[in-house]
């Protein structure tokens, strides 16, 4: 009997790029591979790029060259590279790695066995439209209470400094139905929390004819007797509306979170930026939100240092964030990608700068962050139990995402990993909280 072969993954990048990778190792493990369940155990082993920014290509790379030199001491078999770099590089890939064995793109992620056992020949597309959906094998690679799930692939916008769109292609929605039944599957699997993911989360719907709506999705979404988490990533300003925002206020299952990239708040970077939305939009938005949803955490990213920001621009936005209050912000510093519009543009910021405005805001968001830490205590919340660490029980209450938020160190309760208990803040720390279960 032949030997099975194992992979190893090697996921970089968003969670979106995991789902890709998780439909790899479906698409693999339903063809008679087995997942290595450490390094030294595995004959195959794929990276899931990221192409986003200059530091995730790096990465990238660094991850590939680590992986070549286990083949080149005949660790490992095969050397597999996918994901948004091949989608975008794959000609100057090829010569930088000669050692790889296959490259594939977006749209192959699940042909991935039949390419492998060389019973399927193909080309990187130069546009992708791929989009899985419940009937694609994938493996959850999360904790068996989490998981996420892309409801879209693709993406409409303009935004100057994004290659999203000409690497995914245009926006294209999967049924509500399909990301239905997905959901329901999970939640029978013993998945309490589910994410949803998308490039534009609040663009759902807009490009089919049947009526879908972000809305109309969450509200059957909610129906899921067992799944006591709905969390939403990526929405655009443009788009999260007064039907979305009341059904968050009363909708349980439905996480008082809002994870709103605003990327900058001067009206003068907005428009070089190519955003479609205004400063006054924007906080409108955040006031119609506060004042609807008791209690609600607000998530934003920005980017500092875009091409032509000045120091009045820059203060600008941290004067927002300072009058919003967000609980999280992510911060990039701007990465002049060489297809973008932005690389264009003139009025380069020093790298020097870059780098000042980048500690100076973070130190900002991290003083608003524990100003609200601290006007948590004495608050009751839902939380869910993660980890153990220094006999430590770490989890997280329904306001923190998990990886890109703070942590919650619960007293008071037994180690459970995904066991729900309701807890009461007693101190807020710079990022993180200190609770005890009720």
């Amino acid at each position: 009997m032949m030997k099975q072969k194992k992979i190893r993954l090697v996921s970089l990048g968003c969670k979106k790029n995991q789902i890709d990778s998780e439909v790899v190792l479906g698409s693999l493990l339903t063809k008679g591979y087995q997942l290595a369940q450490n390094e030294d155990e595995a004959d195959i082993v794929f990276v899931n790029t990221c192409s986003f920014v200059k530091d995730a290509q790096d990465e990238s790379r660094n991850a590939i060259n680590e992986i070549i030199s286990l083949k080149e001491q005949g660790k490992i078999q095969k050397v597999i590279v996918g994901g948004c770099m091949p989608q975008r590089y794959k000609e100057d890939l090829v010569r930088e790695f000669p050692l790889v064995d296959v490259f594939i793109g977006l749209d192959e992620i699940n042909k991935l066995p039949r390419i492998l056992d060389k019973k399927e020949s193909y080309a990187i597309s130069s546009v992708s439209q791929f989009v899985y959906n419940d009937e694609t094998p994938r493996l959850n690679t999360e904790s068996p209470h989490l998981a996420y799930v892309k409801i879209s692939e693709g993406c409409n916008r303009v935004c100057s400094f994004c290659m999203i769109p000409a690497i995914r292609g245009r926006f294209r929605s999967r049924p509500i139905d399909s990301i239905y039944r997905e959901c329901a599957n999970l939640v029978h699997q013993g998945v309490a929390e589910i994410n949803i993911v998308s490039q534009d989360t609040t663009y759902y719907g807009k490009d089919m004819n049947d009526g879908a709506s972000l809305y109309k999705l969450l509200e059957k979404l909610a129906t899921l007797k067992k799944l006591r988490w709905l969390r939403l990533f990526y929405n655009y300003p443009i788009g999260f509306n007064d039907n979305v925002i009341k059904l968050m206020a009363n909708e349980e299952k439905l996480v008082k979170y809002v994870d709103l990239p605003v990327q900058h708040a001067s009206d003068r970077m907005l428009k070089l930026m190519r955003r479609g939305v205004h400063k006054k939009h924007m906080l409108e938005l955040f006031a119609a939100i506060k004042k609807e949803i008791k209690d609600v955490f607000l998530r934003t990213t920005l980017i500092v240092g875009f091409p032509g920001e000045t120091d009045r621009d820059f203060q600008e936005l941290c004067d927002f964030i300072e009058k919003i209050e967000f609980n999280h912000v992510g911060v990039f510093k701007y990465s002049d990608e060489k297809d973008s519009h932005s690389y264009t543009l003139p009025d380069k910021v020093p790298a020097h700068v870059i780098d000042e405005r980048f500690d100076h805001i973070m130190k900002k968001a991290q003083k608003i962050a524990h100003t609200n830490n601290k006007n948590l205590v004495g608050k009751k919340f839902d939380a869910v139990i993660e980890t153990e660490n220094d006999e430590k029980i770490i989890g997280r209450i329904s306001g923190q995402a998990r990886e890109v938020d703070g942590i919650t160190y619960i007293q008071g309760t037994s180690f459970e990993p995904g066991k729900f208990v309701q807890v009461e803040i007693k101190k807020g720390l710079e990022y993180d909280l200190v609770a005890h279960a009720c």
